[in-house]
């Protein structure tokens, strides 16, 4: 599990840990706000010691990934990454060497109406003097919009590029065939060890708390909260119980309990499973009176189908070294064309959320 919301053991624009004051910038960015293309580069930016890549690609394309140093980009072969598809034990192929890209799409192709949507999550250290290791996650819709019954996808990659003597300061997500569609993106961000961040200048700024009602204490909701009609948005939940268990904790957006959601699962390394045209999707499951611990990032553009990635660790078995934790990664497709301004969490166990229970969103355009 990569702590991807974490930065210097600190949220971004948020004091809700102890640490440094460091936060994600935005470095560059390119974007396709109409028509369609076969590639998006980024200005060239100056590279930070902490990098982040956020990306969604829209359209009938395969997106792959090339770096680069002094405003070139690197098209040899000097880029390799293992990966597993689907939450599939193992590697899902054979290792990736010496290849002129990396792969960032989940592996299931260009959809069949030709609206297949991919939201990834790079980050890694691009320091000179050492090569670039990235970790990578990323959900794909790829069976296209429509229906919460189509398939998603999920990738996780380790990725590397071998350049030690440069640092990256340009990014190119392009086609392996097809092309783009309107909302696709590649955004750079970083910070520098020694650097200081605040919330007016961190890319990642907080939006919202999922408030806990004495009254209702099975959900923490934020509530129709305008400033979450953000592009890209990241989630943080931590729950203990009181007076029984807590149990597959759902999520919902905008209010919305139709079965309008898909959404596959995998806990502790075992067979992925899926569900389709849900009303609950669940980020969360073990029964019993535990502390769940857990992150997502969610793509939320007006107009297409929002998706996320997210994992969650729970305290299995209860308090206690003897007692192993337990993991869930998700990821889960809501088809609403709305942006999303409400998000709930939703506790099926026979106990409740305790007082100190919390949900926080994060954000940014």
């Amino acid at each position: 599990m990569a702590l991807t919301y974490l930065n210097g053991g600190r949220i971004q624009g948020s004091d809700s840990l102890a640490g440094s004051v460091s936060g994600y910038k935005e470095l560059a960015r390119a974007s396709l706000d109409s028509g369609t293309s076969s590639a998006l580069t980024t200005p060239t930016f100056t590279p930070k010691d902490n990098m982040m890549i956020v990306y969604t690609a829209w359209g009938s394309g395969e997106p792959r990934m090339r770096v680069g140093s002094s405003g070139t980009l690197d098209q040899n072969s000097n880029y390799a990454q293992r990966w597993n598809e689907n939450n599939t034990n193992g590697d899902n192929g054979s290792p990736t060497t010496s290849s002129d890209r990396w792969q960032v799409n989940s592996g299931a192709g260009p959809s069949s109406d030709g609206n297949e949507g991919v939201f990834g999550i790079i980050e890694g250290v691009n320091i000179t003097g050492f090569e670039k290791l990235f970790y990578h996650e990323s959900v794909d819709n790829c069976a296209g919009t429509g229906t919460a019954s189509a398939k998603i996808g999920r990738y996780n990659r380790a990725m590397k590029w071998a350049n030690t003597s440069d640092r990256i300061n340009v990014v190119s997500l392009y086609c392996a065939s097809g092309s783009f569609s309107a909302g696709t993106e590649v955004v750079v961000l970083g910070f520098d060890n020694d650097e200081s961040g605040s919330e007016t200048t961190d890319f990642w700024k907080k939006l919202a708390t999922g408030s806990y009602d004495s009254s209702n204490t099975d959900v923490l909701d934020t509530g129709v909260n305008n400033d979450l009609k953000k592009k890209y948005l990241m989630i943080r939940w931590f729950t203990m119980p009181t007076g029984g268990n807590t149990d597959d904790i759902y999520i919902n957006y905008n209010g919305d309990n139709g079965t309008n959601y898909s959404y596959s699962r995998q806990g502790d390394n075992s067979t992925m499973e899926n569900f389709s045209a849900t009303n609950k999707p669940r980020i969360d499951a073990g029964n019993g009176a535990y502390q769940r611990d857990g992150f997502g990032f969610l793509i939320n553009i007006q107009g297409k189908e929002k998706l996320l990635t997210s994992q969650d660790i729970i305290q299995d078995g209860g308090a206690g070294a003897s007692q192993k934790p337990r993991d869930f990664e998700v990821i889960t497709k809501w088809t609403g064309s709305s942006q999303i301004n409400r998000i709930s969490l939703t506790n099926q166990g026979n106990g409740d959320y305790k007082s100190n229970s919390y949900f926080e969103v994060w954000g940014s355009d």
